[in-house]
């Protein structure tokens, strides 16, 4: 089966190029950061899924939103600070969506074969993948029955916290047992090198 693109690229270097775009969009004026989201837009288009992928998620988050501006009113807050805070929380939602659609943990595990001086980090990593989905499994259960939803993502997080000794041993499970390995694709991870430049170069100009 043919892999996109984005599969392709090295999981490290997405990780990297999420911290990197974290740090962009908190801190980099408006104008500048406006360019960065559009293009990045553009970008992950190459992959229509994932930007579908990531409207449904906005969509699904609006009333999340909806009270970011309302307080913002409440408390006499600028409703384009508002806005914008909005913005970089979706572009951060996007590069989210990213990494989670388009990597797989054994890309991770065949990391740490290769060099066994990174298994504490991706035993980390992997973890923290498998913890995800658990956490939005019981997300969406508990929303369907009250819609408060700071109290809906701290019960799930609390609940998804629980499972935390079945999760590491699954994941010690897949880290030991053989895993095929990850080919270093020379073009699609030139591609993302790219973009990471575009996300530094975000950093220092201002305009």
């Amino acid at each position: 089966m043919n892999t996109s693109i984005f599969e392709q690229q090295n999981v490290i270097l997405k990780f990297f190029t999420i911290l990197i775009g974290i740090i962009v969009s908190a801190t980099i004026n408006i104008n500048c950061f406006i360019v960065l989201f559009i293009v990045s837009i553009c970008y992950f288009l190459l992959e229509r899924y994932l930007f579908i992928a990531w409207f449904k998620l906005v969509l699904k988050l609006m009333p999340f939103f909806t009270s970011l501006l309302v307080l913002g009113i409440i408390f006499s807050l600028s409703i384009y600070d508002q806005i914008f805070l909005i913005i970089r929380i979706s572009y951060i939602l996007l590069l989210s969506i990213y990494l989670i659609k388009t990597s797989s943990l054994d890309q991770l595990i065949s990391i740490q074969k290769k060099h066994n001086q990174t298994k504490d980090i991706v035993s980390y990593l992997v973890a923290t993948l498998r913890f995800i989905p658990h956490f939005i499994a019981n997300f969406k259960v508990m929303y369907r029955a009250e819609k408060n939803v700071v109290e809906v993502f701290t019960k799930a997080i609390g609940q998804t916290y629980e499972l935390s000794d079945d999760i590491w041993r699954e994941t010690n499970e897949m880290i030991n047992r053989n895993s095929p390995t990850q080919d270093f694709w020379i073009f699609p991870n030139l591609f993302l090198m790219i973009f990471l430049a575009l996300e530094i170069i975000c950093l220092s100009v201002k305009f």
